[in-house]
């Protein structure tokens, strides 16, 4: 059954990969600018900064990270979070 789930969240990653390629593309700038108003958002600017320099500080194994994020969750769940990600964005478009 892991194996299915597995299979399927790949499905899932890339249709939503796939889905984002059409988007207008954004320069590096843009995503320099997003990238730190994301964090400074969701913590303030204090400990916004605390998180980067502890992302710049400890090295970070993303593929380890990606493996065990949605762990608790089944794929459902992922999909159905997935497809209300994308509903938010093209309406925030």
């Amino acid at each position: 059954m892991f194996y299915n789930q597995k299979a399927n969240l790949t499905s899932i990653t890339y249709k939503i990969r796939c889905k984002n390629i059409s988007r207008q593309m954004i320069t590096d700038t843009e995503i320099r600018i997003k990238g730190l108003k994301a964090p400074i958002n969701a913590l303030g600017e204090v400990d916004a900064k605390r998180f980067i320099s502890l992302i710049i500080r400890e090295p970070f194994d993303y593929t380890k990270w990606h493996r065990s994020l949605w762990v608790d969750k089944s794929v459902t769940e992922i999909s159905n979070h997935a497809m209300q990600f994308r509903k938010n964005e093209e309406e925030n478009h």
